[in-house]
């Protein structure tokens, strides 16, 4: 499948809704889901045959869209900012020893559970903390972790007729309601793939000609602008992740880490 790297540079803060804490607040992912990306892809093709709804009975349709055989997007993480690779989530078994904190270039020793064996356990630092939450990357031989920059921002409901706080007829209690919003800062760059069939790269390019791509939740109170470039690879040997370490292992387990 040829392979089409999306730098998305966020503009203007970008909410990516994770469904987290109370209902008057909204916590983005740390990330760009790959289905948001489609979606906005959807709303392009669609303004391009000025369409209301997409024809789920073409085979063009499915085929971009819903085929995950023949189109795949795939999340939009962090970008490193020196080799300017795209980032992966640090697996849930990595640990790290309680005290240790990633500051500047200062190296720390990672701890990966889920291959060390029991009886090693009396060997590692105690207590352990987990350091998911994390991205990273290997960059000269070395793990390289990053964490996305968040901004929170308190907003009030408000009536759009009246320009002020308002109750609304069903909710008696709504008047002055404060909204906080955990979003992705502006500046930061975020990589995405789509792995696609050779035939539809001229009707991708088309998709991705437009540069200003609005994404995530809010965009009327100044969410979501990015900034959209991307490059084509016909890259048969690619892959999502990097080797890293010894290139055969001496053990007598298989790990599969879900991404």
């Amino acid at each position: 499948m040829p392979v089409i790297s999306l730098n998305l540079k966020t503009l203007q803060p970008l909410l990516a809704t994770s469904f987290q804490g109370d209902p008057n607040s909204d916590v983005s992912y740390d990330y760009i889901p790959g289905s948001m990306i489609r979606g906005a892809l959807i709303g392009r093709y669609l303004k391009n045959y000025g369409a209301s709804e997409l024809d789920l009975t073409k085979e063009e349709v499915k085929r971009l869209f819903f085929d995950s055989n023949k189109t795949r997007y795939l999340n939009a993480y962090l970008r490193s900012k020196k080799g300017k690779h795209r980032t992966l989530p640090i697996p849930q078994s990595w640990y790290k020893q309680k005290g240790d904190e990633f500051i500047g270039e200062q190296s720390i020793s990672i701890y990966d559970l889920s291959i060390e064996k029991d009886d090693e356990q009396d060997d590692k630092p105690k207590p352990l903390k987990s350091v998911s939450g994390q991205f990273c990357t290997v960059e000269q031989g070395y793990m390289q972790f990053y964490q996305p920059d968040r901004r929170i921002n308190i907003h009030n409901q408000r009536d759009r007729r009246k320009g002020r706080s308002s109750k609304r007829e069903d909710r008696p209690d709504s008047e002055g309601a404060i909204f906080r919003y955990d979003a992705l800062d502006v500046g930061q760059v975020f990589q995405s793939i789509i792995l696609c069939e050779e035939n539809d790269l001229p009707l991708f390019e088309k998709l991705l000609t437009q540069s200003d791509l609005w994404l995530g939740g809010s965009r009327s109170a100044g969410y979501g602008h990015t900034l959209l470039s991307y490059e084509i690879h016909n890259d048969l040997d690619w892959q999502e992740v990097q080797t890293f370490g010894d290139d055969e292992l001496d053990s007598d387990d298989i790990v599969v880490t879900l991404l």
